[in-house]
């Protein structure tokens, strides 16, 4: 009752005590992000909470209190919500925070809008089954939004058994003694494993993405407070190991069957799920009915790594090798595996479905993701350019290093390239030039700006001895004893040949934030000066060291170029 009565309360919040709650929520369920709530009276710009920095790659939450569902009207808001933040950001996780659950028609329409922007982020939900199996566990942010909706059974403890009126340090004592007296019994029980009692109301619900501490064999979890079991007597539960039983429903054994074969991730939800035994005298004292059981592959299994090399091959002169790469199982089943080769410096990760046994001339799956976000423009121009070897057709070989055995051996087949992808990898070959020539590292976001796009072109420019047509160039000239006859000797009519001539490009020229230093920067033209006898006057008249102000307009084309060092 107390479950579907925070259903309610949650259902009833108005949008903005939604988002602080989802807010406060992600803030103790992910201690390790920074995250930062949006005020959207201001335009939220397609986010209500965020986690990273907003100018890079950020996780969005967008949250939205619709309390009669995820109608027609609720999936157009929810679908601008996401084009608004795509059209702002780079995002690299977008999640939807709704009030209520989905119905079925609604799963459907967000497993079809999760594939259409699978290219571009990936999305995500929190349903209101999530945060209030959340809220279970989080005593004092549940207390702080729904004050009267379920009962303070702490405080109604210490009413009914009057420890209210103990000091801490006497309370503290009777709960020692207590605790000290349930893990004897459980020893009496059985004796074969160590017992651990954890109190803690705000540490939320068990998660399956935590390590686990060595020994631990398992844990069950009741509200604030979990028992840890640690495998104390290896020798004795080796001969006579416990035993559990789970039946299952039609839809559960689907799942199950599902499972065992390809050993892809399960979630079983009340309805899929059967009566549970156990042989351990805990569980039979301490019946479970199991409200939702996950089932996925062990971390012993898919944490297991091979080093491997890469190789994209056309012909024998069309080849690209990554020479080291890591290849771990994703998923373990009884009829086929699924392998992912990757690297953290390498933007791209190759997932393949392969049936069990493997055998010459199988049918396996080939999936091969491009990755381009904030890694080094080297390895993304290689990357693009191993994927180009591979259209239409090319081989894809996985080779063991440690054995020098061929793992995987396959021809690919691969749509032609888009030009948005050729224009890219096109813009990566010069990134690649200007890193190498001006000796930086350049890291880009899948989103250059157009500042970074001028100033790409600008050092392409003076990289390729380019021309371009110029209108004006105006410079300052200080007169000295050296030039003080300049313009009467060299350049009687302001017309003539001029290099214009820098130490180095000033402001100094900046891609993706990262300053690129040109060293010596010249431009040459064949120019003459504007007002040339109000020029030569002003310059006559100027005192030795000032500066005189000269606009040039050029006859033809200037020419950009780097110097090697610069004329004096």
């Amino acid at each position: 009752m107390q479950i579907q009565a925070l259903h309610l309360a949650l259902k009833a919040l108005d949008p903005e005590t939604f988002q602080k709650l989802c807010f406060h929520l992600l803030k103790q369920k992910h201690p390790e992000l920074d995250l930062k709530h949006v005020d959207g009276r201001g335009g939220d710009e397609g986010l209500d909470v965020f986690a990273g920095e907003l100018y890079g790659e950020p996780a969005i939450w967008q949250c939205k209190a619709f309390p009669n569902g995820l109608g027609q009207s609720q999936r157009a808001k929810v679908k601008e919500s996401l084009r608004t933040a795509l059209k702002n950001f780079s995002l690299s996780f977008w999640v939807l925070c709704l009030s209520v659950d989905m119905d079925t028609k609604a799963r459907r329409w967000f497993e079809k809008l999760q594939k259409s922007y699978e290219s571009k982020v990936r999305l995500t939900e929190l349903s209101a089954s999530e945060i209030v199996n959340e809220l279970l566990f989080r005593r004092t942010l549940r207390n702080s939004f729904f004050p009267t909706v379920m009962l303070d059974i702490p405080e109604l403890r210490r009413r009914v058994t009057e420890t209210g009126k103990l000091s801490t340090q006497e309370l503290g004592k009777l709960t020692d003694e207590n605790v000290e007296d349930l893990i004897e019994r459980h020893q009496d029980q059985d004796a074969r494993f160590r017992y651990e009692y954890v109190f803690d109301p705000e540490s939320g619900p068990p998660s399956a993405q935590v390590p686990t501490s060595p020994g631990l064999f398992m844990t069950i979890a009741d509200g604030a407070k979990k028992m840890n079991l640690y495998a104390k007597d290896v020798k004795a539960l080796q001969a006579n190991p416990p035993r559990f039983s789970l039946g299952f429903t039609s839809s559960g054994a689907k799942k199950f069957e599902s499972f065992l074969d390809t050993g892809a991730p399960q979630e079983f939800e009340v309805d899929d799920l059967g009566p549970f035994t156990s042989n351990l005298p805990l569980l039979k004292d301490s019946p479970v009915t199991p409200q939702k059981l996950t089932v996925a592959p062990s971390p012993a299994v898919t944490n297991r790594k091979r080093n491997v090399r890469v190789i994209f091959r056309k012909s024998e002169a069309e080849c690209l090798q990554y020479n080291l790469m890591e290849m771990n199982p994703v998923q373990v089943g009884r009829k086929e595996m699924t392998l992912a080769v990757s690297h953290a410096r390498v933007p791209l990760r190759i997932q393949f479905v392969t049936p069990i046994p493997l055998t010459q001339g199988a049918n396996v799956s080939i999936t091969i993701e491009f990755q381009d976000k904030r890694h080094d423009v080297r390895e993304l121009k290689k990357a693009l350019d191993a994927l180009a070897i591979m259209r239409p057709s090319g081989k894809l070989l996985v080779i063991d290093i440690e054995t020098e055995q061929t793992f995987l051996d396959v021809t690919v087949e691969m749509p032609p390239e888009k030009s948005r992808v050729a224009r890219y990898r096109n813009l990566l070959g010069i990134l690649v030039r200007i890193a190498d020539r001006f000796d930086v590292t350049l890291r880009t976001s899948s989103k250059p700006t157009k500042k970074d796009l001028e100033t790409i072109a600008l050092l392409k420019r003076y990289m390729d001895n380019d021309t371009l047509d110029l209108s004006e160039i105006t410079m300052t000239v200080v007169k000295s004893e050296k030039n003080e006859n300049l313009f009467s000797e060299q350049l009687p009519n302001g017309k003539g040949l001029f290099r214009v001539a820098n130490q180095e490009y000033t402001p100094v020229p900046e891609v993706f934030g990262i300053p690129v230093r040109t060293g010596p920067v010249a431009m040459d033209m064949e120019a003459e000066i504007r007002n040339f006898p109000e020029t030569l006057e002003n310059f006559q008249k100027a005192h030795m060291g000032s500066g005189v102000k000269i606009s040039l307009r050029p006859l033809g084309p200037v020419r950009f170029s780097l110097l090697p060092q610069l004329d004096v």
